[in-house]
């Protein structure tokens, strides 16, 4: 191969290299920032990056379905917020704009690795509850991208895909039964990652082994 061509070659490749996790970052990012306007939207506060130093708090007694986690309640509206139900919503929707803008493959495989890069570094090592969480997580993932690829095919575009997106996603944690808005509901035990979708994931991770040692 002449030195010019090689020169281009490893000039690409070393490109490829620092621009390529750069793109996806700030891609990243871009969901966060609506997910987080999202839930400012719909449930009076973000969990992800906050549009308010006064949020309500999460100390009201719980109800049923989160089972035992402290609740407040949305005015006007009566709507009941737990931490679990946010972060479902927070899941789907996250899920739903990538599955729309990257598609379904793709959509489940970032948020695979989200999942990877989470427990990987938990330095307060990885727990029981930490793996049902998590495949409440992916199941949730599941649900949004089903909505995201829906709105897809409608041929939505832009802003209309993006607020039709939220209002399913909204519409599925308050009136979906399939929707699963904690990781004690006992349908999480019966899910399995692989089912899911995710092979391999950790069990545990570097502080978990050190705990052990």
């Amino acid at each position: 191969m002449p030195r010019s061509k090689k020169r281009q070659l490893t000039i690409a490749i070393v490109g490829a290299i620092f621009v390529t996790p750069m793109i996806i970052g700030i891609y990243v990012f871009c969901v966060v920032w609506r997910v987080s306007l999202a839930m400012h939207q719909y449930y009076g506060r973000s969990d992800l990056i906050p549009f308010s130093t006064s949020y309500p708090k999460y100390k009201d007694a719980p109800v049923p379905a989160s089972f035992g986690s402290p609740t407040f309640t949305l005015k006007p509206s009566g709507i009941v917020v737990w931490r679990q139900k946010v972060n479902g919503f927070q899941h789907m929707y996250g899920s739903a704009l990538t599955a729309f803008e990257l598609g379904d493959w793709l959509a489940d495989k970032l948020f695979c690795a989200n999942e990877f890069a989470e427990f990987a570094f938990d330095w307060n090592t990885v727990q029981a509850d930490d793996l049902l969480d998590r495949k409440k997580d992916l199941y949730n993932n599941s649900l949004g991208r089903a909505i995201g690829v829906k709105v897809k095919n409608s041929g939505l575009t832009g802003k209309s895909a993006e607020d039709e997106i939220a209002k399913q996603v909204f519409i599925t944690c308050e009136t979906d039964p399939k929707f699963l808005a904690h990781f004690l509901d006992p349908r999480v035990n019966e899910l399995t990652e692989e089912q899911l979708g995710c092979y391999c994931l950790p069990k545990g991770n570097v502080f978990n082994f050190f705990q052990k040692k």
